[in-house]
C-alpha cells in the first residue's frame, strides 16, 4: 500500500514538472509579423515651364479649374460680395502718393478679397492638382490674359557679370523665348476665353 502511494506521489511530481517546462507560447510570439507599410508614392514632378512647353492637357486642366471657379465667383454669398464691393470702393477712392499702413480691418478686407480673386486655388486642391495647376497658371497668365507680361525681356533678369554665367544666361533666355513662342501657338485658340475668365475673377470691380 505504501509502495502504491509512493508511486502516485512520484507520478504527480513528474506531471507538475512537465507542465512547468512546457509554457504556452505568448500571443506576441505566435502572432504573424505585421505586413510592412506601403512606401509613400512619390509626388508628381511638376515641369519647369520656362524650359518645358505646355501641353494640351495642361491647358484643359487650367480651363476646367477656371470655369468651375468662375461659377463659384458668380454665386458668392452676400457677405463675400460685400467684401468685393468694399475692395472696389477702396481702390476707386485711393489717391496717389503716401498712404498710411492698412488698419487691421483693411488687412482683413484685403486678405479675404485676395482669397476670393483666387478661388481657383481651392478648386485645384479639391481636384488634387494644386501643385501642377499653380505652375500652369503662372505660365499661362504670364503669356495671356489681363496680367500677362508686356516686356520683351520678361523673366530675363539682370545680365550676369561673369562671362561664363552670362553665356549660360543668354543660352537659357533663347530657350525660354522659343518655349514661349511654342506655348503661344497652343494658347491662341483659347486666348479670348482665358482673358475673359482671368479678367472677371482676378480684377477688381469686374
Amino acid at each position: 500500500m505504501r509502495f502504491t502511494v509512493v508511486l502516485l506521489l512520484l507520478g504527480c511530481a513528474l506531471l507538475v514538472a512537465c507542465n512547468k517546462s512546457e509554457q504556452p507560447a505568448s500571443p506576441a510570439a505566435s502572432a504573424p509579423a505585421a505586413a510592412p507599410s506601403p512606401a509613400p508614392q512619390a509626388a508628381e514632378k511638376v515641369p519647369d515651364y520656362e524650359f518645358e512647353p505646355l501641353t494640351q492637357a495642361d491647358v484643359d486642366m487650367y480651363l476646367a479649374v477656371m470655369r468651375e471657379s468662375l461659377q463659384k465667383f458668380r454665386n458668392l454669398p452676400p457677405a463675400d460680395k460685400a467684401v468685393l464691393a468694399q475692395e472696389a470702393d477702396y481702390y476707386q477712392h485711393l489717391k496717389s502718393g503716401w498712404h498710411p499702413a492698412p488698419t487691421p480691418q483693411e488687412q482683413d478686407l484685403f486678405k479675404r478679397s485676395d482669397d476670393l480673386h483666387h478661388l481657383d486655388d481651392g478648386v485645384a486642391r479639391q481636384k488634387g492638382v494644386s501643385e501642377r495647376y499653380l505652375a500652369v497658371r503662372e505660365a499661362i497668365e504670364g503669356m495671356v490674359g489681363p496680367m500677362k507680361c508686356g516686356d520683351s525681356d520678361c523673366g530675363q533678369g539682370e545680365p550676369e557679370d561673369d562671362p561664363a554665367l552670362r553665356k549660360k544666361q543668354i543660352e537659357d533666355d533663347k530657350k525660354r523665348k522659343a518655349i514661349i513662342q511654342q506655348d503661344l501657338v497652343l494658347l491662341k485658340p483659347h486666348a479670348a476665353e482665358i482673358l475673359s475668365l482671368a479678367t472677371e475673377i482676378r480684377m477688381m470691380g469686374k
